[in-house]
């Protein structure tokens, strides 16, 4: 790989000396050489780790006559512009009501409490008494280390 793309290196410089577009000799060495880095270190960087194991991830329907709340987040970064959405669905896998938030600067932990602080207050406005949600341990144990700090 490194050889085909120094290869093509040297093949643009012929090409532009011939066609009278002289380029300094150094740029091409350097492009080369900067080529060549590049794929050294994107090479030896990537790492395949292996799945020991798959979780299964699907929706559940609430029980009868229940709403069901869930959230889901992204950011760009873990301090960074962020996203917060939030969805209720009744027994029957009905869309009830929905939001979407777009927060400028958040941790993660920060946006997944925005989406549920949504979602509870769609829910109140709605008058929907009888909602289950499902929360991560790990967003616990922030939230609860976050209030300690």
């Amino acid at each position: 790989m490194v050889f085909t793309s120094n290869l093509w290196s040297i093949w643009l410089f012929r090409n532009a000396t011939i066609h009278g577009k002289t380029p300094e000799l150094n740029l091409a060495k350097c492009t080369a050489m900067a080529n060549a880095t590049e794929f050294f270190v994107i090479s030896h960087s990537l790492c395949i780790i292996p799945l020991s194991f798959f979780v299964g991830v699907s929706w559940k329907k609430p029980r009868q006559g229940w709403c069901k709340l869930n959230t889901d987040r992204s950011s760009i970064g873990n301090l960074g512009k962020a996203r917060a959405k939030a969805i209720t669905r009744n027994d029957e896998n009905e869309w009830v009501v929905g939001s979407y938030r777009h927060i400028p600067k958040a941790t993660s932990v920060e946006v997944k409490l925005w989406a549920l602080r949504d979602g509870f207050e769609l829910a109140r406005r709605l008058n929907i008494s009888i909602l289950e949600i499902e929360l991560m341990p790990q967003l616990l144990l922030a939230s609860c280390l976050m209030l300690i700090a």
